[in-house]
């Protein structure tokens, strides 16, 4: 799992992220969250309900996300993928690590999924900005989920993905 928003920060997607691992875990999935560095919490952690976290050490500059830069993710995510052997990479809400993952996963050979939270404007510089690095991420998804009906139609417009595409 891949999410800039991760424990200990509170939050729907940081639960939502939580809950699905554990849930998967529950099922004999092994699962890995993969974040951004909280203060000086980074490397590898267990936390105590078994799931496994990799901070990496990389600092939140806006909005508890990491600054855009496409290679400072690369060197610790593609370690991480090779020595943990994985195979599928789920990438969750719109934030810089998800969105930098998805086609770092790619080229890795992991299939991607995205989870879409949240519902983002449509017009305004800033928004068509990060529409338009979503929608190239997107194209490297091999399956995308959204966690509402209205989320949905929101990521179909900012995107331009067929709406049966994603599933809710």
């Amino acid at each position: 799992m891949v999410c800039d928003y991760f424990f200990p920060s509170v939050g729907g997607v940081e639960t939502h992220v939580q809950a699905l691992a554990l849930s998967l875990m529950e099922l004999g999935h092994a699962v890995i969250v993969y974040t951004r560095r909280y203060g000086e919490l980074s490397g590898d952690h267990t936390l105590p309900c078994g799931l496994r976290v990799h901070y990496a050490d990389i600092p939140a500059v806006f909005a508890k996300c990491v600054l855009p830069s496409v290679v400072s993710l690369l060197p610790s995510f593609s370690a991480l993928v090779s020595r943990e052997r994985i195979s599928i990479v789920h990438t969750h809400a719109v934030c810089t690590m998800a969105i930098e993952c998805m086609p770092l996963a790619a080229q890795l050979g992991c299939a991607v999924v995205h989870t879409e939270h949240s519902s983002f404007a449509l017009d305004g510089v800033a928004s068509r900005v990060l529409n338009r690095l979503q929608r190239a991420a997107m194209c490297q998804a091999d399956a995308v989920t959204a966690v509402s009906q209205a989320s949905r139609a929101n990521l179909c417009a900012r995107c331009g993905l067929i709406p049966a595409r994603v599933h809710v």
